[in-house]
């Protein structure tokens, strides 16, 4: 609709010019024909400014067969006052509007505009811009654009796993949001993150830039940064000091704070440019309560090629069991030999078929104590990877009999686990991290201990 409004009203004002110039004369005289060779270019195009930023362009005009008289600029109906507009033309400024081009030589001028903006505009005034030649029998020319200003923008990203709009989230969870942010003619400065109105503390932060575009002060253009880089965690977050003109960032907020049921927290992201002009992007995060864990403690899955109740664990006992044991609900898949070496595979798999497993790794820097209810973990099941491991192994080089399992890559310290058991609703679920893993090189030594919790 907007567009449309813009469309429409530079085509009344420029009806209106062409109607003013070629109408208001006596029906008697004679006009020329058209002059079909002149020309008038400009190297603008409709689209938005930032608020107090010059507007520049270059206006090329070509005479035809009419000698040029006069070349005016307008701003919607008005010509633009020569105070804020400079126009150059090869290296010499001229001051007034209109301009004559009744002593100009030459048949092809190229001027250097420039328009200053003006002090009422505000953000979404939409001005339309005018260009008009007028050859010594009065028969104009005209191009134009159209302009909306604007400040710097920032604004939350709709992409899977972050939040951007209101939402409810457990009392003790953490929340991740994805920020866009364009710079708007001044550089980009700083971004300030509020709870309630207070400054985020630093602890309760943490951000990461993804995408960057910034300038490049010795080739005069723009560079794009497409690395991740882990940012200071500290508000406001300085992003002045590379002179970014867009940037996209990653951040995990933590409310702080007292937190309890029904709470009701908004949370503010002010972007400033080096002008200080801001905008703003804002959500509201209601916290509730869950249902708490039953357990929550260590245990220790031994290696299957251990022996006697090695190879599986009964998470919901802690008891370590046979790899097979029908009480377990993970197994380790023990050893594998490489020619004269013995090497544990430190890979596991669930005991029953009807039970899935997924996980995070560890540079995703998930954590079990992030989790503090129940319903905390169906959701985090659905996000997490499934199992993409290696079991299509020769049976006679493996101590364990089952082949072409679901089973993890091996495992690291960090890693975290969702077990969902059941085949059918309602599902049970686990969540256990891997805390230490026991001298890989000394066969019957070999366990892993876990961070267990349901």
């Amino acid at each position: 609709m907007k567009k449309s409004a813009r469309i429409f009203s530079s085509f009344f004002v420029l009806l209106c010019f062409i109607f003013v110039t070629a109408c208001s004369v006596e029906d008697n005289r004679t006009f020329p024909t058209t002059d079909l060779s002149r020309q008038l270019e400009l190297n603008f195009e409709d689209g938005s400014v930032c608020m107090g930023q010059p507007i520049k362009t270059e206006l090329f005009v070509r005479q035809g067969d009419a000698k040029l008289v006069q070349l005016e600029i307008y701003e919607n109906t008005t010509l633009i006052p020569a105070d804020r507009l400079s126009v150059q033309l090869n290296g010499n400024t001229i001051i007034d509007n209109p301009i004559s081009l009744e002593a100009e030589e030459r048949t092809e001028l190229t001027y250097a505009v420039e328009i200053q903006p003006d002090p009422l505009d505000t953000v979404g005034t939409i001005n339309n811009y005018f260009f008009k030649i007028i050859d010594i029998n009065n028969q104009p020319s005209v191009e134009a654009f159209t302009v909306e200003h604007r400040l710097p923008t920032i604004q939350l990203v709709d992409a899977q796993n972050f939040v951007f709009s209101d939402t409810s989230l457990f009392v003790c969870d953490s929340f991740d949001v994805q920020l866009q942010m364009e710079a708007c003619w001044r550089d980009l400065s700083t971004l300030e993150i509020y709870q309630n109105g207070i400054l985020l503390d630093d602890d309760n932060l943490d951000a990461v830039s993804i995408f960057e575009s910034r300038r490049d002060i010795t080739m005069d253009s723009f560079i794009i940064v497409a690395d991740t880089a882990r940012l200071a965690s500290e508000n406001p977050v300085n992003i002045s000091d590379r002179d970014r003109i867009s940037a996209t960032f990653n951040m995990s907020l933590f409310p702080m704070g007292t937190v309890g049921n029904d709470e009701i927290y908004q949370y503010d992201f002010i972007l400033s440019n080096l002008s200080g002009q801001s905008d703003t992007a804002s959500i509201t995060v209601t916290t509730s309560f869950g249902t708490p864990f039953e357990y929550s403690g260590n245990q220790r899955l031994f290696n299957q090629a251990d022996g006697a109740n090695s190879g599986g664990l009964d998470l919901d006992t802690g008891v370590a069991t046979g790899e097979l044991d029908s009480n377990a609900e993970i197994q380790d898949e023990g050893i594998r030999r490489a020619g004269q070496d013995v090497v544990w595979r430190q890979q596991i798999s669930v005991v029953n078929a009807t039970d899935s497993l997924k996980y995070y790794p560890s540079i995703r820097n998930v954590k079990a104590d992030a989790f503090c209810y129940k319903e905390q973990l169906e959701a985090a099941f659905q996000a997490a990877f499934p199992l993409d491991g290696d079991d299509d192994l020769d049976p006679a080089l493996v101590s364990d009999i089952m082949s072409m399992e679901n089973v993890s890559v091996p495992v690291s310290v960090g890693d975290v686990f969702i077990l969902r058991k059941g085949a059918v609703e309602p599902f049970v679920y686990y969540v256990f991290e891997c805390v230490e893993i026991k001298d890989p090189r000394d066969i019957g030594l070999n366990y892993y201990e876990f961070l267990v919790k349901y």
